[in-house]
């Protein structure tokens, strides 16, 4: 028999699959037998996972130590800066009252804290180094 959707025979006699299988025993059957999988869905998860960590460990190494060359990078200029600004007597050393007039020169408000800004203008009078405002 045929279902409704299929056409008609052209002899008006349609083979059933028993009748095939009549002229064909091997009906439905090949020689060609796909293998069991190897790698299952929780290996491949674990894969990608794992992956995955990787690369945000590799990401973390590499914002660390772009973040620990930043802040060397501004330590040194803020020394430099210092040391271009600092007028030494020939003893070379320094009293506190040399200590607290440099400080004073550097405290651009005068509220006893360097904030960020104060140090990012002691960097550029001196001319030591270029600092972003993120710096």
């Amino acid at each position: 028999t045929t279902s409704d959707s299929a056409p008609e025979c052209f002899t008006r006699i349609c083979p059933t699959e028993k009748d095939w299988k009549v002229r064909d025993p091997n009906l439905g059957t090949s020689p060609y037998i796909e293998p069991d999988g190897v790698l299952t869905g929780g290996f491949i998860s674990g894969v990608t996972i794992a992956s995955i960590a990787v690369a945000l460990l590799i990401f973390y190494v590499i914002y660390k130590r772009g973040l620990e060359n930043r802040e060397r990078r501004v330590k040194e200029a803020v020394l430099k800066s210092i040391a271009k600004i600092m007028t030494l007597t020939t003893s070379k050393e320094l009293s506190p009252s040399d200590l607290t007039e440099m400080f004073q020169k550097i405290d651009a408000d005068g509220n006893g804290n360097l904030d960020k800004s104060e140090v990012k203008g002691l960097v550029d009078e001196a001319g030591v180094a270029n600092m972003s405002d993120r710096d």
